[in-house]
């Protein structure tokens, strides 16, 4: 489990750093290389806003399949604390 919630965290992370790159393409063209009127934009800025787009997929399949993972280990859990106290009972009572 404790590895599924590292692959959580480190997605997590990958996911915000594609978005802030995908804000940072968008912003300097929209901001300040977009000159009125074209009929088309060239995106030529640090970051490839393709490339982070498909960080972002990759980063948000990643986080899908590790929070099932974590699901998975939580029911197996579940199942295990129900073998050693059946009928729902806790350690407290």
């Amino acid at each position: 489990m404790s590895r599924s919630l590292g692959g959580l965290k480190q997605t997590a992370a990958g996911m915000a750093k594609a978005a802030s790159d995908i804000v940072d393409s968008t912003m300097e063209v929209l901001n300040d290389r977009l000159e009125m009127p074209q009929d088309h934009v060239k995106l030529s800025s640090p970051v490839d806003l393709d490339e982070a787009m498909m960080d972002l997929k990759l980063s948000q399949h990643g986080y899908s399949a590790n929070l099932r993972a974590v699901k998975a280990s939580d029911e197996a859990f579940e199942s295990m604390l129900d073998m050693v106290l059946p009928h729902g009972g806790s350690a407290r009572d």
